[in-house]
């Protein structure tokens, strides 16, 4: 079991300890083989959402990757500040995932889909908002603890913001365990009621959430404490507890997820709600639209006049277009006016000859 480089005089040595080589390479290793299985569930189930977790698990594996390497190359530089960065920040992918699948699990258990006055789309967003709050104080807090020697008081900052961040995670998890527990009673009632209406059960997909919160939290009030004391407590300066209550948790609730994947509870139609519920209010609306213009045209054409029973001359708005003269026009002769005739001339017909000749042509009416 090498320590290859510890120096815990150097005030810029990233850990109160000296780092356990073979302990970050079998966590690396477990968060590994979780991660990849993740990607194959997701796959696999056809849940596009669970790249979050996915995500949390490649941020575990890459922090115990980069910290059995900083058992090589301790300077400031090198791999311990990315490693201790990762390992604060990536439970809260996990978190953000545990708040993506309880809003999923309202919308397919639940009739009404809702718990507590919020749908659960709006449940979901408001909870990962939280979360990215979170995970912003967090990481302004985790990058200026890891601040040098140089700059004490920001490093005290740094663990004070930190710390903070912890504390508004822990805040929105407590509010979210009320609503799960409303969800659960909502649930057990409709159960007793024998309004169940879906082939999966309920207890499969809002168990491993209670498991998962209860390991999160355990993993927090770890934190706190840490932070509370500064570098130098009792508590930071000890590498089996940080195992125990950081490493263990995480990879425990990895391992939950894995056991009772949501992908295999939430399946068939409303088991997703993000883009399906748009494309289908979208289509709904066109739908109504088209409707509503069908309609439409239909009474226009049932009230609208035909046109033999409009006199479109006596409109007022009817006027004639003035004809310009053509070299098609008949040439008027002064003869022709000048001889007045009272009556038209009338016509007689050879049908013989297939000829015809009106009466007034041999006196000069037509030339």
């Amino acid at each position: 079991m090498p320590n290859f480089f510890c120096n815990l005089a150097d005030p810029d040595y990233p850990y109160p300890y000296c780092i356990n080589f073979s302990a970050a390479i079998a966590f690396s290793v477990l968060f590994g083989l979780s991660t990849i299985l993740h990607f194959a569930q997701a796959i696999y189930f056809r849940k596009r959402f669970c790249w979050v977790v996915v995500m949390a698990g490649l941020w575990e594996t890459t922090s115990y990757i980069f910290r059995a390497l900083s058992a090589y190359d301790i300077s400031p530089q090198g791999f311990g500040i990315p490693s201790q960065l990762l390992v604060q920040l990536a439970p809260l992918w996990i978190n953000a995932f545990v708040y993506m699948v309880f809003g999923r699990v309202v919308y397919y258990f639940l009739p009404d889909k809702r718990v507590g006055h919020l749908s659960a789309h709006v449940l979901s967003v408001i909870f990962v908002l939280l979360d990215v709050m979170s995970f912003l104080i967090q990481g302004t807090g985790a990058i200026l603890a890891q601040s040098g020697s140089d700059a004490p008081k920001l490093k005290v900052t740094g663990f004070h913001v930190y710390q903070g961040g912890v504390g508004a995670q822990q805040f929105s998890i407590v509010l979210f365990i009320v609503l799960v527990i409303r969800c659960q009673v909502k649930l057990k009632a409709l159960e007793n009621e024998g309004q169940r209406h879906r082939e999966t059960s309920w207890r499969k997909a809002l168990f491993p959430i209670y498991g998962a919160l209860l390991l999160i939290t355990i993993r927090t009030i770890y934190r706190l404490t840490e932070f509370a004391g500064g570098f130098d407590s009792g508590i930071s300066k000890n590498e089996p507890a940080f195992y125990a209550l950081e490493a263990t948790m995480m990879i425990i609730c990895m391992n939950i997820f894995n056991i009772w994947h949501p992908g295999a509870v939430l399946v068939g139609q409303g088991s997703e709600f993000k883009k399906k519920d748009k494309k289908s209010k979208s289509k709904k609306s066109k739908d109504t639209e088209v409707a509503a213009s069908d309609e439409q045209g239909i009474a226009l054409t049932e009230v609208r006049p035909s046109s033999q029973d409009i006199d479109i001359e006596s409109s007022p708005s009817f006027s004639k277009p003035e004809r310009r003269p053509s070299d098609l026009d008949p040439v008027i002769t002064p003869s022709m006016v000048d001889t007045p005739y009272q009556n038209p001339p009338s016509y007689t017909h050879d049908h013989g000859s297939h000829t015809s000749r009106g009466a007034g042509w041999d006196k000069g009416y037509y030339h």
